[in-house]
C-alpha cells in the first residue's frame, strides 16, 4: 500500500467538467473518491469521508492532478498517505481481502462490427483503433437511423431531422477546435447520409465545453444537407419560445446522468424538464460501462415516469474495443468509450402541462 498509494494512485477518469490540471477543493476530491466507489457497486463509509477530510489537508501541490491520459481522456491521479490508501482499499474488499472489478467485455457484435467496417479501408487490421476514434460518430449514426424510422412511422416524413447533441465536447466533437467546426459539419452530413439517405438535418450542439468563438454561429455542410448550430451553455439555458417542439433527438454520449457530481446532479434535472416538454421525442444516451448505464435508466426512469418508453438498452454493438474487458480498482479506466447504450423515445403525457418551446427555431 505505501508504495502504490506513496507514488500515485490512478483513480480513473472523470467527467470533463473536472479536467483541470489540479482538483481545486475537498468536494471534487472527495467527488473522485466517490466515484471510484461507485464504479465498484461499494458503499463510501463515513469513516472514510472523516479520514478523506484529513488527506484533502495534507495535499501538497501535484498531488491531486487531473491529466491526460494520452488517448483525450481526463485521469484523475492522487499521491496519498499510505494509511488512507490502505483505508481505501479495506473498505473496497470483500471479506476475503480480494478487490472488486468491473466488467465490460467486447462483445461478438462489436467485432464483427468493427472487423467489417476496417475491412474496406487502407488499414483492415486496426479495427480497434478504428472503434476508439469513431464510436462516437457511429453511435450518433445508428440513432438517427433509428430516429428517421420512428420519425417517419409518426408521420414526420420528408421532414428535415432535427437532432441536438447535449454536452457537445471537447474531446469528441470539438476535437479540431473552432477550425474543425466545417469539417465536423462534413463528418454529420456523411453520417446523416448514411443513416438516412437524402435526408437534410438540423443539427443544434449545445454545452459548456462549446468553443465560445462559436457560440451563436451556424456553419453548413458544403452540400447544404446539414446545417450545425453552436451553443455554449446547458440545453435549459437556451431561450425557449411559445409556439411547441416536438420530433427532436437528443443524443448524450457518456452523459454521467446519475452520478454524484457537484455539476452533473445540478444540471440534467433542468435539461431532462426540458425533455420532458418536448415530446414527442427520442433520446440516445450512452455509457462508459453497464453501472453509469444503469445510473443513467434509473435517472431517466424517475425524471420522465410514463412518458419513457425504452426501445433498446444494451451493450452498443458500435462501441469501442479499447480497454480490457475486466478493470480493476487501480487500472485508470473506468470502462470502454460508448460501451452501452440506451434509446427511448420521449411520449406525450396524459395530460399535458406546460407551454412546449422551440429548440430550432
Amino acid at each position: 500500500f505505501a508504495q502504490v498509494f506513496g507514488q500515485g494512485a490512478r483513480l480513473g477518469r472523470v467527467p470533463p467538467a473536472m479536467a483541470d490540471s489540479q482538483l481545486s477543493s475537498f468536494e471534487e476530491f472527495l467527488t473522485s473518491l466517490k466515484y471510484f466507489f461507485f464504479l465498484f457497486r461499494k458503499p463510501f463509509p463515513a469513516s472514510l469521508e472523516q479520514a478523506a477530510q484529513v488527506q484533502w489537508q495534507n495535499i501538497k501541490q501535484g498531488d491531486a492532478l487531473v491529466k491526460e491520459d494520452g488517448g483525450n481522456n481526463p485521469l484523475v491521479e492522487l499521491r496519498l498517505d499510505p494509511a488512507f490508501g490502505h483505508a481505501i482499499c479495506a473498505a473496497l474488499a470483500d471479506a476475503g481481502g480480494n478487490l472488486p472489478s468491473l466488467s465490460v467485455p467486447r462483445t461478438p457484435e462489436q467485432v464483427a462490427f468493427w472487423q467489417s467496417r476496417a475491412a474496406s479501408t487502407m488499414f483492415p487490421e486496426a479495427w480497434e483503433e478504428l472503434s476508439e476514434t469513431t464510436s462516437h460518430f457511429e453511435t450518433i449514426r445508428e440513432a438517427i437511423a433509428w430516429y428517421a424510422l420512428g420519425l417517419c412511422a409518426s408521420g414526420g416524413a420528408g421532414s428535415p431531422l432535427r437532432i441536438c447533441i447535449l454536452g457537445a465536447s471537447a474531446r469528441y466533437e470539438y476535437a479540431a477546435g473552432v477550425s474543425g467546426a466545417p469539417d465536423l459539419a462534413e463528418r454529420l452530413a456523411a453520417v446523416v447520409e448514411a443513416a438516412a439517405p437524402g435526408c437534410r438535418a438540423e443539427f443544434v450542439l449545445c454545452g459548456r465545453d462549446v468553443p465560445a468563438a462559436l457560440h451563436g454561429k451556424e456553419v453548413p455542410s458544403r452540400s447544404g444537407s446539414v446545417m450545425t448550430r453552436h451553443h455554449v451553455g446547458y440545453l435549459h439555458d437556451l431561450p425557449s419560445h411559445a409556439s411547441a417542439s416536438s420530433g427532436v433527438l437528443f443524443v448524450a454520449l457518456h452523459s454521467g446522468m446519475g452520478l454524484e457530481h457537484p455539476e452533473l446532479s445540478s444540471s440534467w434535472p433542468p435539461t431532462l424538464q426540458r425533455l420532458r416538454t418536448s415530446a414527442p421525442a427520442w433520446l440516445t444516451v450512452s455509457s462508459f460501462n453497464p453501472v453509469e448505464h444503469e445510473a443513467a435508466e434509473r435517472t431517466l426512469r424517475s425524471a420522465l415516469l410514463t412518458q419513457f418508453v425504452i426501445e433498446v438498452s444494451a451493450p452498443n454493438h458500435v462501441g469501442s474495443l479499447r480497454g480490457p474487458d475486466s478493470v480493476g480498482p487501480f487500472d485508470g479506466i473506468q470502462g470502454k468509450r460508448n460501451y452501452s447504450v440506451l434509446r427511448a423515445r420521449i411520449v406525450p403525457p396524459q395530460q399535458p402541462s406546460g407551454e412546449g418551446w422551440d429548440l430550432f427555431d
